[in-house]
């Protein structure tokens, strides 16, 4: 081989070829000679070109990689594919032309598998960088199956390979062409001998034959010439089937279109759209648009626009289905056509249309939320009252069994209103460490006791714990349990199994990658019909004659706010399965206990107490409640008054014993910002956080934010005495 690889390459022509492969697939790519020279290449991930290769320590990791591959590298056509000291992979392979090794691909600075974080945090840390600079750079390294990286690095080795062998031929019959005018001239020159020869062929005509036998010989040679020309032009053709070979290999639809005619398209179209290759080329490229859409794809084409837009694509049966579009205008043939990428999006739809429904769940959780609170202001009153007056009667006395009555219900009005508050900002999960096991235990002997269902739980001793709020999961866990329960009056079997799973980026549920505990709930009921199916999730969608509707959507939508996910497959008379993912903290829970506050065998010894709460009816069941427990009480609407009124009793020297403050105060000052201006004035008062949003951050963290206690609304007489005497007595 006479020409190194550059000489044979068209180099400005490959390079923009491999741009537009960088576009699509976001592989970065070179082609470098055996002289360790840089012909061609794509832009770099940052994680390189901004860190690796930036730092005097890392970048000689980077030229060790950068040797060891290529040092591997033969003569064959073999990939060698590298994990780089610095964690990324490198791969490369030879570019070999009629058995001579003129260079070398190399592409890289990706992942075949998730990365673990870790281990750039410590990388980070070690070599110097930004951290969150250089996760964010890593993040944006793509991920690749191994499969897929070396249909890629075949794909840039074929195209170099037979850009090379086109040049190759080219220079050959360029060589071909200039012996061929060098013969010709020749040939002229003998012409013209022979016409001197001619007229001297009465004096010398053995000087003719001689001349004559020069002549037939530059003729079998022009022969052997036009011969090796026409072999030129049969590896020439080899080269342009390897070509379409490569072409129809690439992923999605692509079109080559002149004038909106196909000229050539590849396989992945064909898969698309229902027609065979030969259909399609030829075919008018519009009969591939949805009717309602091709005014906007016309006038796209006359524009020359190039940007990726969106509109319906229509297959051979006539279905239509999303589908994504993004133009180029590239050379062909010696004159500029239009390559078309076609995209069918319908899972990228999917997801769409799955976030929307996520989007009206939390606009009408934000109005349950607000049903929900005014709601539980009335039962605090209502509750608190029965409980107070139960205190005054005998058991014996007629009107205490229809009390007691009257709280059951106004407890089962309470979880209701539990059930409306998980659509709503209070309903935010209030996350600590979580043991799968012990949750469903517990929840499954509570729910089936008694029952005629029996409860199988297969959850390994290596399943991972979870942070989650302890409470929404257990409502989860109790709504589904109780629906599988109704799903089989008769008896049955309830299995319920866990498992650890890993996702990737790219997964079926649109999670985040990382690590999730998986839980199944499969009964043996009557099932789903398809079209509730679709509904099982939707607010007060129930086929139950009692049912409120508000189980599986507070589900749906505590799931949701713990980063997981909840699904249900279903056919009627077969029973049903739901199955929730949850993000794991990646290793086992041995023990986590939350401390409850001890009561106090104390007493009391009275004293004066604030009472700050915007609803008069509260503020006037409070003051009885706290009046029979033998307190003095002042009371007002907001925090403003609650400060005045402290700082008058502190300058009176006549402190409140406690101060009990309601969290949210409409239009006005709430308990948060009063407690911080109470203790700036007194660091030792004692403060008691009230709120109707029993799962508010602040009711289950009270300490950090300078309270003594939390009560949770609506009040009972028995919780509201135990947290008092726990807190003043003496």
């Amino acid at each position: 081989m006479n020409y190194t690889l550059k000489e044979l390459l068209d180099i400005p022509r490959l390079r923009e070829l491999l741009d537009s492969l960088d576009e699509i697939h976001n592989m970065p790519s070179a082609i470098i000679d055996t002289e360790d020279t840089i012909l061609t290449s794509t832009v770099w991930q940052d994680i390189c070109t901004k860190f690796h290769r930036i730092n005097p320590e890392s970048n000689k990791k980077c030229i060790e990689s950068h040797r060891h591959i290529f040092a591997r590298l033969g003569e064959k056509s073999s990939h060698v594919v590298y994990r780089c000291p610095m964690g990324l992979i490198d791969a490369a392979t030879p570019i070999v032309i009629e058995g001579n090794h003129l260079g070398n691909v190399f592409t890289g600075q990706l992942f075949m598998e998730p990365p673990d974080e870790a281990y750039f945090i410590n990388q980070a840390r070690q070599y110097g960088f930004d951290e969150s600079a250089y996760l964010a750079a890593m993040r944006k390294v793509p991920l690749y199956p191994e499969e897929k990286l070396h249909k890629n690095l075949t794909f840039i080795r074929n195209l170099t390979q037979m850009f090379a062998g086109q040049g190759l031929q080219h220079k050959r019959q360029c060589e071909a062409e200039a012996t061929l005018r060098e013969n010709e001239a020749t040939l002229r020159a003998l012409k013209d001998t022979l016409q001197e020869q001619y007229d001297e062929l009465q004096v010398n005509e053995e000087s003719l034959r001689d001349h004559n036998d020069e002549l037939l010989a530059t003729e079998e040679m022009l022969r052997v010439q036009i011969e090796e020309f026409e072999d030129g032009q049969k590896q020439l053709k080899e080269s342009e089937e390897r070509f379409r070979a490569l072409h129809d290999a690439s992923f999605g639809g692509i079109i080559i279109h002149d004038k909106g005619r196909i000229l050539d398209c590849n396989k992945g179209l064909s898969d698309m759209t229902g027609f065979t290759t030969a259909e399609l080329i030829g075919m008018d490229g519009l009969k591939l648009i949805a009717p309602d859409w091709l005014e906007c794809v016309i006038k796209n084409i006359q524009n020359g626009f190039d940007q990726r837009y969106e509109v319906e694509g229509l297959r051979r049966d006539g279905s239509v289905y999303p589908l994504a579009i993004k133009g180029k205008n590239i050379p062909y043939k010696g004159h500029e056509v239009r390559v078309i990428e076609f995209r069918d999006i319908t899972e990228h739809k999917k997801f769409e249309q799955e976030h929307l429904k996520m989007e009206k769940l939390e606009s009408l959780g934000i109005l349950a939320g607000g049903i929900a609170h005014d709601f539980n202001n009335i039962l605090t009153s209502i509750m608190g009252n029965i409980s107070f007056a139960q205190m005054f009667l005998d058991p014996t006395h007629k009107s205490h069994k229809p009390l007691t009555e009257a709280e059951k219900a106004s407890v089962r009005a309470r979880e209701l209103a539990q059930q409306l508050l998980t659509f709503a900002r209070g309903g935010e999960p209030v996350k600590k460490l979580v043991s799968i096991p012990e949750l469903i235990n517990e929840t499954v002997s509570l729910v089936l006791h008694g029952s005629n269902v029996k409860g199988t739980i297969e959850i390994p001793e290596a399943i991972h714990a979870i942070k989650a709020d302890e409470g929404q999961i257990s409502q989860v866990f109790h709504n589904i349990i109780i629906n599988a329960m109704q799903a089989m009056p008769g008896g049955g079997t309830l299995t319920i199994t866990a498992r650890n799973e890993t996702l990737g980026d790219k997964n079926s549920l649109n999670l985040p990658s990382g690590r999730y505990v998986c839980i199944t709930f499969s009964d043996q009921g009557c099932g789903i019909a398809g079209d509730d199916l679709k509904r099982v999730f939707d607010p007060y969608f129930t086929t139950k004659p009692t049912g409120n509707g508000l189980g599986l959507a507070s589900a749906h939508s505590i799931i949701i706010k713990h980063g997981g996910h909840i699904g249900v497959s279903s056919r009627a008379g077969t029973g049903t399965t739901f199955t929730i993912h949850l993000p794991s903290i990646g290793e086992k829970q041995s023990e986590y206990q939350n401390g409850p506050i001890t009561p106090t065998n104390g007493a009391h010894t009275g004293g004066s107490i604030l009472v700050m709460d915007d609803e008069e009816m509260i503020r006037d069941m409070t003051t009885q409640m706290l009046e029979y427990l033998g307190y003095q009480v002042t009371s007002c609407e907001n925090g403003i008054e609650a400060i005045t009124k402290y700082k008058a009793a502190m300058e009176a020297g006549a402190i409140f014993a406690a101060v009990i403050m309601d969290l949210t105060i409409p239009g006005s000052m709430g308990g948060k910002e009063a407690a911080e201006q109470i203790l700036a004035l007194d660091p030792q008062a004692c403060l008691i956080v009230s709120s109707g949003y029993s799962n508010d951050p602040i009711l289950a963290d009270y300490g950090i934010y300078g309270f003594n206690g939390a009560l949770a609304k609506p009040y009972i007489m028995a919780e509201f005495r135990q947290l008092l005497d726990s807190l003043l007595a003496v």
